[in-house]
């Protein structure tokens, strides 16, 4: 593995599912996510075998009654990744297949749609301002950020 991690949009995807699901925190070298959907699920573990060139061995499924669980242990990864999401404002500033596959990540790991609209839960503030700067604006209701322009949000991600 280099150091440097080479972004594409499959790897924008898997930055913003990433940072918003459980490892990210977490001090240990676990790179991972808990989804229901099966879709994401199998798109994290072909871009962590693919793009990531991680073993599939290496990759742990663990299946829940609410959600499944999967993860792999690489410290380098997750350094490096890291290191790439602290300039996530430089790197996903154009309205481009990157950006849009970036926030169709966070959405699809925090995001929703309730009777108010399409929101996501615990928006960080680098990545409102993301959004902000690619003409997507939020508004806040407790911890969801509501998209005051939903369509255009959503026509946006749909485009990876």
């Amino acid at each position: 593995m280099s150091t440097r991690l080479k972004i594409n949009p499959r790897i924008a995807y898997f930055l913003g599912l990433f940072e918003y699901n459980y490892s990210y925190n977490l001090n240990e070298p676990i790179i991972g996510i808990m989804s229901r959907k099966k879709e994401i699920i199998e798109e994290f573990i072909s871009i962590a075998i693919n793009e990531l060139e991680i073993e599939p061995n290496k990759i742990i499924v663990e299946h829940a009654k609410e959600f499944d669980k999967i993860y792999f242990y690489n410290s380098k990864l997750k350094k490096l990744i890291k290191r790439v999401l602290e300039r996530k404002t430089h790197i996903f500033k154009y309205k481009n297949e990157y950006s849009a596959n970036y926030l169709k990540g966070i959405y699809d790991a925090a995001g929703g749609i309730d009777k108010k609209g399409v929101y996501i839960l615990n928006l960080k503030n680098d990545d409102m301002l993301v959004m902000e700067n690619l003409g997507l604006h939020t508004m806040q209701n407790g911890s969801k950020s509501y998209l005051i322009n939903k369509n255009t949000f959503l026509e946006f991600i749909r485009t990876k």
